[in-house]
């Protein structure tokens, strides 16, 4: 798909992530940001889908040496599946709270 994937360690799972630089906000899937704690909602858009609201978790993820505080969400459950056949947990824009 030409995007890059990255690696990061979230809680204490190490998952594969998306690198889009050109969303507006970090996803992960819903068993995993389960575990944290929701700071709000967001409106957010893609194509073929169109604008959504959704919740944003604040979101501890450790890349390489570095740990930041995400602001994460949780896809529709039609990009939850297309991301999924990459073998990656979500899509991460390092966006911190």
């Amino acid at each position: 798909m030409g995007i890059p994937i990255i690696e990061a360690l979230v809680g204490d799972d190490r998952v594969r992530i998306f690198f889009d630089t050109s969303a507006k906000l970090s996803y992960l899937n819903p068993d995993t940001t389960a575990q944290f704690p929701s700071v709000g909602t967001a409106q957010d858009f893609y194509p073929g889908i169109g604008e959504f609201s959704t919740k944003i978790y604040a979101v501890p993820i450790v890349l390489g040496t570095e740990q930041i505080m995400l602001r994460v969400s949780n896809l529709p459950d039609p990009l939850r599946a297309s991301i999924m056949l990459a073998d990656t947990a979500g899509i991460s824009w390092v966006l911190p709270c």
